[in-house]
């Protein structure tokens, strides 16, 4: 805390020094004097105060860079569920063999230093989440990692295709103090695109597949009663169709219009947004009972009224972060940020760290 002491000090020089000014330019009489020392400590109260902040996480920062207390995922699960610190999973494996290769789980322990600024997708998530993320120390399953290592390997491998001037891939993004990285944008038809590696089953929602019963096209027929038809009728198969009015892009459709916007605000024009997603699991046969039946997929994604996109992640950005400052747990997170409770069961990796899951007494502890 040396270096606050100093800087805090000199700022309540400088306010001095303020005050002398003042009486001596005005040539203030002595009784007048608490009165401008009243004036002055509300002017320079909210900077004083914004001074402090800004200091402490400052301070906070330089002490984890020196050695301190580094919050954020810092190991492994091992399969046996024991839990092993990065760098000694790196340097030496704990048990008989490896799980997977050391590239790979180096890969999988990547992660952003947590004194950034909001990210986007990060506002997307449950505000607690993002929270204890930032406030704590904890353990990744390296499996529970593998898709979202899949979907940053397919970005790595379009990110170095020689495109030319006329496109921006990957190109950073900020703005209302919260920060994006875009995936690509095609200057000459104005065209923003997000890639996502994903699953048949949010496909199937994106594209708003929907089924009917039809005759089966070659003519086969029941070969006896029940609850499918008569014997001796034409069979009824399933044919898939999509219906927009039905169709469900999750948080993508907040993503991406964040993105339009922030890519707007650097002066570009953005008259289309496409979704390309590439569906990891199309060739099994879960994928066609879903109505999928191709590998990849171009989507039109439907423009978000501005207002509404700001709005949005402002409050989010400003919840976060108060929630950071004062170092206090945020409310639980929505239904929606939830997956309607699934994700808090099985696929956020802070679960086991949150006060608003059963048998987690996170509430009790002191958050440092």
């Amino acid at each position: 805390m040396l270096a606050f002491f100093f800087i805090y000090n000199y700022f309540k020089v400088l306010v001095w020094l303020l005050r002398e000014k003042v009486v001596a330019s005005y040539k203030t009489r002595k009784d007048f004097l608490p009165l401008v020392d009243v004036a002055i400590f509300f002017f320079t109260l909210p900077l004083e105060v914004k001074l402090y902040q800004v200091l402490r996480n400052v301070e906070h920062t330089t002490q984890k860079k020196a050695g301190g207390k580094i919050m954020g995922a810092i190991g492994f699960i091992c399969p046996d569920k024991e839990v092993i610190k990065f760098e000694d999973c790196f340097e030496h494996c704990r048990m008989s063999e490896r799980c997977m290769s050391v590239a790979t789980l180096k890969a999988m322990s990547e992660q952003r230093p947590d004194n950034r600024p909001p990210s986007t997708t990060e506002l997307l998530s449950g505000t607690c989440e993002a929270f204890l993320k930032r406030t704590q120390q904890y353990f990744i399953n390296p499996q529970e990692r593998a898709y979202a290592l899949m979907g940053t390997i397919h970005h790595n491998n379009l990110e170095n295709q020689n495109l030319g001037s006329q496109h921006l891939v990957e190109e950073k993004l900020e703005g209302l103090d919260i920060t994006g990285i875009l995936d690509y944008y095609d200057k000459e038809n104005e065209m923003l695109i997000d890639y996502k590696n994903t699953g048949s089953f949010k496909a199937m929602k994106v594209l708003g597949m929907t089924s009917t019963q039809v005759p089966d096209p070659t003519g086969a027929r029941y070969k006896r009663s029940g609850k499918w038809g008569r014997a001796g009728e034409i069979k009824k198969v399933k044919q898939w169709y999509r219906d927009e009015s039905i169709a469900d892009f999750g948080d993508w459709l907040y993503q991406v219009n964040m993105y339009r916007y922030l890519l707007e605000q650097k002066g570009y024009r953005v008259r289309t947004m496409k979704l390309q997603m590439n569906i990891r699991d199309a060739s099994m046969a879960m994928s066609r009972d879903r109505g999928i039946d191709r590998n990849i997929y171009f989507v039109d994604i439907p423009f978000v009224d501005d207002e509404e996109i700001v709005e949005y992640f402002s409050k989010k950005r400003d919840l976060l972060v108060s929630a950071l400052e004062n170092l206090q747990v945020p409310s639980q997170c929505s239904e929606a940020e939830t997956w309607e409770g699934k994700k808090c069961e099985s696929y956020c990796e802070v679960r086991h760290l949150c006060p608003y899951v059963s048998d987690n007494n996170f509430l009790d502890q002191d958050v440092e």
